[in-house]
């Protein structure tokens, strides 16, 4: 049954998603310009910046909320 939407994206298994600091600099590479960028990467909107790799989340403000998250800024190096 449900439990929460935690569980739901990642189930009990932590060890799916990448560290929050490697996973941060994974995502701060790509050079991700906003949110609405974000949002087409993690959907395969934007191939020139390749395939989201599985152990990085879509909605890490969720998994990492404490684990390091500060905001979306802070995620994507967002001046």
């Amino acid at each position: 049954g449900w439990i929460n939407m935690k569980d739901w994206l990642g189930g009990k298994d932590q060890d799916r998603w990448r560290p929050f600091n490697e996973a941060r600099a994974y995502v701060r590479k790509l050079k991700l310009t906003g949110v609405n960028e974000w949002e087409k990467y993690y959907q395969g909107k934007m191939p020139e910046k390749g395939k989201r790799p599985k152990d990085i989340p879509s909605d890490p403000g969720l998994i990492y909320a404490n684990a390091g998250w500060i905001n979306m800024k802070d995620w994507l190096g967002s001046p």
